[in-house]
């Protein structure tokens, strides 16, 4: 976040570091599906890789995790 607000030119290799770092430590529980979209594409492609009872579920831990992290943000940071 502190590369956001200050402006910094290194904003995209903390992003792609931090989506690493959540791939090689999450990508063996759910396959890095870290977006409902993503979820839906790999649901929807034919490769058996995500049933869609597994879809469903990822789907609603994704957008539960997004609430949640919002609310806390709301927190921090009152209008």
């Amino acid at each position: 976040g502190l590369n956001i607000v200050t402006g910094s030119v290194a904003t995209a290799w903390s992003a792609a570091a931090a989506l690493m770092c959540m791939i090689y430590s999450l990508g063996s529980v759910s396959g890095a599906h870290f977006n409902p979209a993503v979820t839906v594409a790999i649901m929807l492609s034919g490769r058996g890789k995500c049933s869609p009872a597994d879809g469903a579920s990822y789907m609603v831990a994704q957008c539960l995790a997004g609430t949640v992290a919002g609310g806390g943000w709301s927190l921090f940071h009152p209008s």
